[in-house]
């Protein structure tokens, strides 16, 4: 299932607590308070959503693209810096941020031949997901669950204040508005429990689908050794089995493997 297509059933799930409430309880004074939790945790899910699920899950569809091209030029036998950075420079993110930092990796890329270009310090992991609000997105479920509890005390609270012990009668009476207080307390209790498992769930499927997709796009980096159109130097204390185009397989037989540039 696409990371991008969890988020659907976030907001299928909030759809279905809708419609029970509305089934089950009806549009009584009492339930009103039910749709009006209801709307601030949609409400909440929207706003994050827009400001951080979307953002991780498109940053992790460029990657995907990225590491698609790259591998699809390295299985043609592309080879050379001049034709990578090319390449490169073709490709976009759709964020400034990340594109920014895609920048300046080509500026690098380009200054020193891909020799002293350490991808990870221009695309890691933290800085896109501050670029996504990652902080906020994280303290999401906690405000759900925080919401269905203030809705159970408030539910309590409306229902135990219009109940009369004075006498029978009296109780007999008030008893509907306990209910009604009642059905205020347990329902945004399942509406706070049940989206916070679900958006937890959802946010650490997408948050993982990014770190995976990051460390393919690693392996695509570090894997080709671009030096002189892609023939690399004398390599001390390994040696590299050429693999196909661009790509050499290094095989270690000391601690310390160097490489120079030919």
């Amino acid at each position: 299932m696409k990371k991008s297509g969890n988020k659907n059933i976030l907001y299928a799930v909030w759809g279905i607590l809708c419609a029970a409430t509305a089934f089950l309880g009806g549009f009584s004074h009492s339930m009103l308070i039910n749709y009006a939790f209801l709307a601030v945790m949609g409400l909440l899910i929207l706003i994050v959503d827009r400001h951080g699920l979307s953002k991780i899950c498109r940053i992790t569809k460029d990657l995907k693209g990225i590491t698609e091209t790259f591998s699809e030029a390295e299985a043609k036998g592309t080879q050379g810096n001049e034709a990578y950075l090319s390449l490169m420079e073709s490709m976009h993110f759709t964020y400034p941020e990340t594109e920014g930092d895609w920048m300046r990796l080509q500026e690098s890329w380009k200054s020193s031949d891909g020799m002293d270009c350490d991808v990870e310090d221009y695309i890691f992991e933290s800085e896109l997901l501050e670029s996504c609000n990652y902080n906020v997105c994280t303290q999401v479920a906690g405000i759900l669950t925080a919401l269905g509890i203030l809705g159970t005390f408030l539910g309590l609270v409306l229902g135990l204040r219009s109940f009369d012990f004075s006498n029978a009668d009296q109780m007999t009476s008030s008893v509907e508005a306990l209910v009604g207080g009642l059905n205020v307390a347990f329902y945004t209790s399942i509406y706070g429990v049940t989206l916070s498992i679900l958006y937890n769930i959802i946010f650490r499927r997408i948050t993982t689908g990014l770190t995976q997709e990051l460390n393919h796009f690693y392996d695509e980096a570090y894997l080709m050794l671009r030096f002189n159109n892609g023939i690399p130097g004398k390599v001390t204390g390994g040696e590299l089995e050429h693999v196909t185009g661009n790509l050499y397989l290094l095989h270690a037989v000391n601690d310390e493997v160097t490489i120079e540039k030919k």
